[in-house]
């Protein structure tokens, strides 16, 4: 069943970078492209977020820019 998707990008507190709502089939890998450049050093944290009917889950993988 399909579920509802949503991804930030934070640094800190501060969302840098926020992807529109989209509706994903199960087993099918999605890419997304985030920039790097002119963006500071520091840990970025990307939360991936999926709704399906009454149930979410919620994900947060921690990536350090150098």
């Amino acid at each position: 069943e399909q579920a509802r998707v949503t991804v930030k990008v934070r640094r800190g507190k501060k969302v840098v970078k926020r992807y529109k709502a989209t509706t994903s089939a199960p087993g099918r890998t999605y890419r997304l492209r985030f920039a790097q450049k002119r963006r500071p050093r520091g840990d970025y944290k990307v939360t991936v977020r999926a709704v399906r009917g009454t149930r979410s889950q919620a994900r947060t993988l921690t990536s350090r820019k150098l």
